[in-house]
């Protein structure tokens, strides 16, 4: 995506390496794959010559299965087992399934993304960052989206409007109250969308607000998505096989510009499977 490659040349440095290092890597490098190429040609001919013998004994015996009934023909376990779900609380570095809390998504797909280190699960959809209550990546379907953030009771758009991934990101775009940069085209995970960056004005006031919420939408089954005076908001609103799903990687004022990159390098990391 353009937009997360721009701000990793803002936000890192870079340096040129040693040409005389350099070669002598290089050289090295293919001493070792000569070594690994000639390794590889005396092991694999040892497994031709034994799977020979396997293949002439399992003739002889007329059969293909091992004790217990169980296909001689193994393979890895599916990758819904293998990796784990977010957890609430502490996360360890890894690779995670996240939860969009829509059931049919999450039954028809499957969402992962890497956390690293630092971070804290909320409730199977989100990992902030430790210390920072509204900085980090979740994955939500979105229920209900408010015309007007902070006097958001009674102003829930109709479902018609939203329901698909082009005008639920007309809709986030043009809330009131929040800033919103032009909406541009990505694709994110093999899946096309909109992508948005968006601020609430430090000037906002949380207490002249309903229920001291500027709520923006709501998650089903899990509940409202409120901003923060001076909150930058990043947004990627995907069309999931006729499913709208947001991306939602937000950053608080205080949150250094390393977190930002943490931030971008898991939105990069996302993958959206079909179970």
């Amino acid at each position: 995506m353009p937009e997360l490659r721009e701000v990793f040349e803002m936000v890192t440095k870079q340096t040129e390496p040693d040409v005389d290092a350099w070669r002598d890597q290089e050289r090295r490098q293919y001493r070792k794959s000569r070594n690994r190429k000639l390794g590889a040609l005396a092991i694999a001919a040892a497994i031709g010559i034994v799977a020979v013998v396997v293949v002439a004994r399992a003739a002889d015996k007329g059969t293909g299965t091992q004790p217990g009934g169980r296909p001689s023909d193994t393979t890895e376990l599916p990758t819904d087992q293998s990796t784990p779900p977010l957890p609430s609380g502490s996360v360890e570095p890894g690779r995670y399934v996240f939860t969009s809390y829509d059931p049919g998504l999450d039954a028809s797909h499957r969402i992962t993304i890497d956390v690293p280190e630092g971070y804290v699960g909320v409730d199977g959809l989100g990992a902030l960052k430790s210390g920072f209550s509204q900085t980090g990546v979740a994955t939500m379907a979105i229920g209900d989206v408010y015309a007007d953030p902070c006097q958001w009771e009674g102003t829930q758009l109709d479902r018609s409007q939203i329901s698909s991934a082009d005008g639920l990101a007309a809709a986030l775009a043009t809330q009131q109250g929040v800033r919103v940069s032009t909406p541009t085209d990505v694709t994110v995970a093999g899946f096309a969308g909109t992508y948005m960056e968006r601020r609430v004005p430090a000037r906002m006031v949380s207490s002249d607000c309903d229920s001291d919420q500027f709520r923006v939408y709501r998650v089903p089954e899990w509940g409202g998505r409120y901003l923060e005076p001076g909150q930058l908001q990043r947004l990627w609103v995907l069309d999931v096989d006729g499913v709208p799903l947001v991306i939602d990687a937000s950053i608080q004022t205080g949150a250094s510009t390393g977190i930002l990159v943490e931030l971008l390098q898991m939105v990069e990391s996302v993958r959206i499977d079909p179970r």
